[in-house]
């Protein structure tokens, strides 16, 4: 005579694939941050018509400067990594211009813009990237660029001391991010980074 086994429970089915599932969700998460790329990003300034002092960049429109943007592993080799780089509004609030396009009674703001790189002449390479400063350089004309078909008209005044654009410098994996600030003159007043990212060899 042969005993039945008691087959489980449904209860004690679903708690095992729950733990199975968890044990492999961190599994899975685990070896994702073994096999994640250490990396340091160093964007620095490195030709054109320009000067440089500390953490700044200075040079007038008309005038080009050339950016390296490089990736080095924790060990210090360099890594083969993409880059993207964009030029918008720096959205602080004395920057701020509002303004009409055509006829539309619609006002807008400075920081609605998403894309300054027709106007600056942005063009990227393989190991960085070069922003020629327009000739004429102001916020009326960037606006006007952007909108090359329409009336601009400018309901506010243009704070000429303000830091009204910014070159956006992001990482391949999106995880680190460098910004360059910029005036009217094209002078570079700041560079906000985090601990990881250096500006001109110089560690931030």
């Amino acid at each position: 005579m042969t005993a039945n086994k008691k087959k489980p429970s449904k209860g004690l089915v679903i708690i095992y694939v729950v733990v199975l599932l968890l044990l492999f969700a961190g599994l899975v998460t685990l070896l994702g941050v073994v096999n994640e790329k250490q990396y340091t990003m160093n964007v620095a300034y490195t030709d054109g018509s320009a000067f440089c002092k500390s953490n700044s960049v200075y040079f007038s429109p008309g005038q080009e400067a050339t950016f390296t943007v490089e990736y080095f592993a924790k060990n210090g080799d360099p890594i083969k990594e993409d880059f993207s780089v964009k030029i918008v509004p720096a959205n602080a609030d004395d920057a701020e211009v509002t303004y009409r396009l055509g006829e539309s009674i619609k006002t807008l703001s400075f920081s609605e813009i998403e894309n300054f790189n027709a106007y600056f002449s942005l063009e990227k390479n393989e190991h960085g990237f070069s922003i020629v400063a327009p000739e004429g350089f102001s916020v009326e004309n960037a606006i006007k660029c952007s909108n090359p078909e329409k009336v601009v008209t400018l309901f506010s005044e243009v704070n000429l001391s303000a830091l009204h654009f910014k070159a956006v410098i992001t990482s391949f994996d999106g995880k680190n991010v460098a910004e360059i600030y910029f005036d009217q003159f094209f002078g570079v007043e700041s560079v906000v980074t985090d601990s990881k990212l250096n500006f001109g060899g110089m560690q931030s």
